[in-house]
């Protein structure tokens, strides 16, 4: 992940050296910031040990500015149409189990019924996507220019949708076992809006508001755990292009 941030910034600084040409239609971006993840029931399967079971309401922290950090980058192409564009998009946030805090647990335990309340640690000591809650995202975008054209390119506010699929960065562990590694993790999606604020020739500022929703599935001991992970985000960054 950090050296797919690395190409994308190396691509924004080569794409600033290439003459602006009036039939150029790529664009690249980068941004950091920071997101909240809402809380979120927690379920658990070790059919091993006959246990299905529910941590309800589990709260998540998000860390943005621990690392690695809060971050993503996106490379876009402007349609014909010149208010949309298709855009790909990567997405890093860190979604973390604050596991020491009681909750209600339900389902079968070991294979008895189960109705209580105790921390999530006693089970599962970490529930992390420490390394990422990681998007790929297809995005379509539709800019609103505000006012008249202006060069190199207006003020737009911008509106994009997205779906792709997720790679978690996990990190758990129940009882003895630690399962540190990548997990394809099924699919989310993202709906933003933000301004896009022309700085000087082909580079402008961007602020936007985005909000994801996933169902992350991860491996927990010798289970799988699941859960529905909905972030709201606040994101700055830079972007370099032409005929935007």
């Amino acid at each position: 992940m950090i050296r797919l941030a690395g190409v994308l910034v190396s691509a924004i600084v080569l794409a600033a050296g290439l003459p602006a040409r009036a039939d150029a239609q790529w664009y690249f971006g980068v941004y950091m910031g920071a997101n909240h993840n809402s809380p979120a029931d927690v379920r658990f399967d070790d059919p091993s040990a006959s246990t299905a079971i529910v941590f309800h309401d589990v709260p998540f922290a998000a860390q943005p500015f621990q690392f690695p950090l809060y971050a993503g980058g996106r490379l876009g192409f402007r349609l014909p149409a010149r208010r949309f564009s298709v855009e790909a998009e990567w997405l890093h946030m860190k979604v973390i189990a604050e596991t020491g805090q009681p909750m209600h647990v339900t389902g079968t335990l070991f294979g008895d019924a189960i109705d209580s309340t105790f921390p999530m640690a006693q089970l599962i000591q970490r529930y992390d996507m420490t390394h990422g809650l990681n998007f790929l995202m297809g995005n379509f975008v539709v800019r609103l220019p505000l006012g008249a054209d202006a060069k190199p390119h207006p003020a737009s506010v911008v509106f994009r949708v997205g779906a792709g699929p997720n790679m978690a960065g996990t990190d758990s562990q129940a009882g003895g076992i630690v399962v540190q590694r990548y997990e394809h993790s099924g699919f989310g999606g993202q709906a933003a809006a933000g301004l896009d604020l022309p700085i000087r020739g082909a580079w402008s500022a961007t602020v936007e508001y985005k909000f994801t929703y996933a169902k992350p599935q991860i491996s927990v001991g010798d289970g799988h755990g699941r859960t529905t992970a909905v972030a709201n985000q606040i994101a700055f960054g830079i972007a370099v292009g032409f005929s935007r």
